[in-house]
């Protein structure tokens, strides 16, 4: 019984296997990437970080991320899981957008310093007038 292949046989396999698509990292990363946002939208650092951790290389990551981000914005997918669900910024950042989307979607209501929005003291308002306190 032989074990393994000749130099030749293996190179003719790798060939072919380039030839079919089988053996492209670009190819992959874009599929694995396009596919992976339509389940679970995630901004551009997460899903980079999602790709590193497969083993792409860093240059493919990038020429991926730059073309799936083309088609769709970061803040697009972002206004489409807040129409979803409810979400805080917290949780938009734990799905890798970056602070100026998470400001955008959630717009006035959300400010980084801690300070109270102006939706945030008007909705406080209300509450105490419904409240009937002063």
């Amino acid at each position: 019984m032989r074990i393994g292949a000749s130099a030749a046989r293996a190179e003719r396999l790798i060939s072919g296997f380039q030839a079919r698509g089988y053996l492209d990292d670009a190819g992959y990363a874009r599929r694995w990437a396009r596919d992976r946002l339509s389940r679970k939208p995630m901004g551009r650092g997460r899903l980079e970080a999602e790709l590193m951790a497969k083993g792409v290389a860093s240059n493919v990551v990038a020429d991926t991320l730059d073309e799936l981000y083309r088609e769709q914005h970061e803040q697009a997918l972002a206004e489409e899981l807040a129409r979803r669900t409810a979400v805080t910024p917290a949780f938009l950042r734990r799905r890798g957008f970056q602070e100026e989307v998470i400001e955008a979607v959630l717009g006035a209501a959300y400010r980084q310093d801690g300070e109270p929005s102006a939706i945030q003291r008007r909705g406080r308002a209300q509450d105490r007038q419904r409240l009937g306190a002063p």
